[in-house]
């Protein structure tokens, strides 16, 4: 989880941009990423690539991605705003 830092003291909704998992990376949300910082206290999910990850690192299915969801909104805090970008292969 990235948290994008700013040069600002003023309290802004908290948004959790979750990136997809099919193959992109989560660079390709540059422009959604800088518009959000305007207002915004961003944070962006960065998902490893799946063909870095060994078959013995064992299994990561829809229960483990929501697991991994709530930790990072938990870790964000109360409060915060969801935005997840094409999804296909949840």
């Amino acid at each position: 989880l990235l948290r994008f830092a700013k040069d600002t003291d003023a309290r802004q909704p908290k948004v959790m941009v979750v990136a997809p998992l099919s193959g992109h990376f989560s660079t390709l949300l540059r422009g959604t990423v800088e518009t959000l910082l305007a207002d915004h206290e961003v944070y962006v999910t960065d998902w490893a690539n799946a063909r870095d990850v060994p078959l013995s690192a064992g299994s990561f299915g829809v229960d483990d991605y929501v697991d991994y969801l709530i930790r990072f909104l938990e870790a964000i805090g109360p409060g915060a705003h969801i935005l997840a970008v094409c999804q296909p292969c949840v």
